[in-house]
This record gives C-alpha cells, structure tokens and sequence, in this order.
C-alpha cells in the first residue's frame, strides 16, 4: 500500500509521531534501529513513492556497498522485524496515547501510518497536526 492511499496525515504530524518515538527509551540508544525507521518514513511520505526496497534500506541504513545481495545476507530482514517488534512494544506503552502509529509493513519495508482506535489525543498534538 503506498502513502497516499492510506489516512491522510500532514508529513508535520508524521515527523513529530516520528521524533516522539525516536526520542523514547526503546529507540533512544539504537541508532541503526532509529535511521531504518526514519529512512522507511521518510521513503513513505514522498508522494507517488514505490515500495522501499530491502537492497535500499542495506545501502542506506547499513552502509552496504552496491554489491550487497539480499539472498546472502538477511540484515534488512532480520532487523526488519526487529523494529516492528519494538514499534509494538513503543505503542504499548509510552506511546499508547498516541494518536497516530507508525508501523513497517510486514512482508515489505515501506512505513505506514494510521489513526490509532480508542487513543487519547495526545496533548502534545495541536488539533491541526492530528489529522
């Protein structure tokens, strides 16, 4: 799914949920972890973007060289699903207030968002960032 077909966040709002969450303790010493989840952001908020792909996230985030092969090395994948898992962990607590969620695709690399369900608008959101 790409980022405009899914609920329409400004990319102000979609920064600051993301620098909120860079910020927190899960994320604040991780430094790969934070530059694959602000890369897969940032890919996502361009409009009209494709899909991340596992080879950019590598050359981009882990300073792979141009010959780096998906097949051999499965880094992209393993820390793939080591940053959903923390984003689950980050939205089950400090961020269970949060109005917007940003998640990583599973299967895929590209970020998604969406409004979080049953959420207490956080005071840190004015209403024109919100939504």
């Amino acid at each position: 799914m790409r980022a405009e077909s899914q609920p329409s966040f400004s990319a102000k709002a979609v920064r600051g949920q993301l620098d909120r969450i860079l910020a927190s303790p899960g994320f604040a010493r991780a430094e790969r972890m934070r530059r694959f989840l602000r890369f897969a952001v940032e890919q996502s908020l361009k409009k009209h973007s494709a899909p991340v792909k596992e080879y950019a996230v590598a050359l981009a985030v882990y300073d792979k060289p141009a010959s780096f092969d998906p097949r051999i090395d499965p880094i992209v994948r393993v820390e793939a699903s080591r940053l959903r898992a923390k984003l689950r962990e980050y939205y089950a607590d400090e961020g269970r207030d949060d109005s917007i969620v940003v998640a990583i695709r599973k299967g895929g690399y590209s970020a998604i968002f969406r409004k979080r369900r049953g959420a207490i608008p956080s005071a840190r959101l004015s209403g024109s960032e919100a939504a």
